[in-house]
């Protein structure tokens, strides 16, 4: 079954990642907060990802909103949630943020 979500308010999704080795030794690589620099970063701002790194580079990056989606326990506790997979992710995201959905 294919449902069609739409996005109802102004918001902003993008990817970003870093394109370095580890032995660059670059700002943007995680654990580090480079990758965020380029952003006004604000209390209502939400980070996304799947590994620990992604969440101590939110940390540091002073995002409030840090969701980690692993099937195994967090290392760090730098998460503000943890969700085991997508779906329990998106039903958190319904629950907490509704405004942000329309399906069909």
């Amino acid at each position: 079954m294919c449902k069609i979500v739409e996005i109802k308010s102004k918001i902003k999704l993008e990817i970003v990642y870093c394109p370095h080795k580890p032995e660059d030794n670059c700002g943007c690589r995680k654990p580090k907060s480079g990758m965020f620099s380029n952003y006004d970063i604000g209390p209502d701002d939400v980070m996304i990802g799947d590994k620990d790194t992604d969440m101590l580079a939110g940390l540091s990056a002073n995002i409030s909103n840090r969701l980690l989606i692993s099937s195994k326990p967090p290392i760090n506790h730098s998460a503000s949630f943890v969700f085991k997979n997508h779906t329990d992710l998106l039903r958190f995201l319904k629950s907490n943020y509704p405004f942000l959905f329309i399906v069909r």
